[in-house]
């Protein structure tokens, strides 16, 4: 995957939390781990394969919570400037 990081002084804003290179890194792996977790014998299903995938699948969604708040924060700013 392309790594979308700037090689400048300045960064590029980036339009949307997809636009970010460790929300790219997370996306990635998380859907790795959900092709590992397709090889785990079936009576891991619902104990350790289950955890796995929502764990993994929690980074990319704490990336956007994050992300979203962060631009709501500064928006609210904007408009009561």
């Amino acid at each position: 995957m392309k790594d979308n990081r700037s090689s400048g002084d300045q960064e590029k804003p980036v339009a949307g939390f997809e636009g970010l290179w460790v929300w790219q890194k997370a996306h990635q792996l998380m859907q790795e781990i959900h092709r590992f977790c397709r090889t785990l014998p079936r009576d891991e299903r619902f104990r350790l394969r289950d955890q796995i995938e929502r764990s993994s699948s929690s980074v990319c969604d704490n990336i956007a919570e994050g992300y979203t708040a962060y631009y709501y924060n500064e928006k609210i700013k904007g408009v009561r400037k």
